[in-house]
């Protein structure tokens, strides 16, 4: 399996409370369709800015990731940043 960590934000407030929030649950939801999440997470409620990241084991990370991308660019977001690798017990 793939390891992959999924991080978004809303730094540059593009996104609305509503539309965020859409954005957050569409990405788990990807992520929980292709995978094991076993994080998911925010910055604090009262920051200046909004981050959300996605911790998800996969067999498709490929897939996942087009659909990250396309989503990305429905919600008008610059980028979206993917780290991947494998995971190892230690």
């Amino acid at each position: 399996m793939t390891a992959i960590c999924i991080l978004i934000g809303n730094t540059d407030n593009k996104l609305t409370q509503l539309e965020w929030s859409e954005y957050c649950r569409a990405v788990r939801g990807m992520c929980e369709a292709h995978g094991a999440v076993h994080f998911s997470g925010g910055s604090p409620t009262d920051a200046a800015w909004q981050n959300y990241c996605v911790c998800v084991e996969t067999d498709t990370p490929a897939v996942l990731r087009r659909l990250i991308a396309k989503r990305r660019a429905t919600h008008q977001q610059e980028s979206v940043a993917w780290l991947q690798g494998d995971t190892k017990l230690v």
